[in-house]
């Protein structure tokens, strides 16, 4: 799997905010890619200590609410 991400951290409020996530043309995911995707997110959260995360843009759409139903659902 390829993509990109640009984050960036509100300390203040726990906040980690997804500016950007792009996955790679014709990158097919399958629900076991977005939910090892919303793992590593989750980790990455908890690695700078952010309560919450906001993806501002993401590529495609419709990974935006799925994947963000995603990590909402892992224990944190």
């Amino acid at each position: 799997m390829i993509g990109r991400f640009d984050p960036k951290l509100d300390r203040k409020s726990g906040t980690l905010l997804i500016q950007k996530l792009v996955m790679e043309k014709d990158i097919r995911l399958a629900k076991e890619d977005i939910d090892r995707i919303a793992e590593a997110f989750r980790s990455f959260m908890s690695f700078h200590k952010a309560d919450k995360i906001l993806f501002e843009e993401c590529e495609p759409a419709y990974l935006l609410e799925t994947l963000t139903d995603a990590i909402e659902n892992i224990a944190a």
